[in-house]
């Protein structure tokens, strides 16, 4: 199975923006991301939620969910480049992040995403020019707080100036 939306995409306005992605029941996700720019006010970072809920309907772009996720986010300041883990357990301001590895400028990442029983396992793969992974660059478990909440999409967000490119590459059940 595919996800796609159009092939390559680029995500951020300035403030919020955000891209849904339905993923179904699937319990697998993984998606390339280029991180592109941060803007200088603000905590600017881009980055990918997996396994959203609560997702607003007809799952509207720009648009934050209420309810659970985990994800990958990549962070700038200065020189510094930080990939953290994130949780985000409902609503706008209960979320945690947790440092797990450094990116480089330029560089494809494939961000991919397992939920099971107990948690979520997500893992940040270095690519090169050819799409081909080469390196695993961060990985973290997640614990779930609330069994069988498992969502059903995925949203690529940048906040605060900050891009992102994006494509979607597969689902996997």
């Amino acid at each position: 199975m595919t996800l796609y939306i159009n092939g390559s995409k680029t995500v951020g306005n300035g403030g919020l923006a955000g891209e849904y992605l339905a993923t179904g029941n699937n319990s697998g996700v993984f998606i390339d991301m280029c991180p592109y720019t941060f803007g200088s006010t603000g905590t600017p970072h881009s980055g990918v939620a997996f396994f959203c809920n609560d997702v607003p309907a007809g799952a509207p772009d720009n648009q934050i969910w209420s309810g659970q996720a985990r994800g990958v986010t990549f962070w700038k300041n200065g020189d510094n480049r930080v990939i953290k883990a994130e949780d985000w357990l409902g609503g706008a301001n209960n979320f945690y992040h947790y440092p797990i590895g450094t990116w480089e400028p330029g560089v494809v990442y494939r961000v991919t995403a397992t939920y099971t029983a107990t948690d979520v396992q997500l893992a940040v793969y270095k690519t090169d020019n050819a799409g081909n992974v080469i390196a695993l660059t961060a990985s973290a478990v997640r614990p779930l707080n609330v069994p069988n909440s498992k969502g059903t999409h995925a949203c690529v967000f940048a906040t605060d100036g900050s891009t992102v490119g994006c494509t979607p590459v597969a689902l996997y059940p």
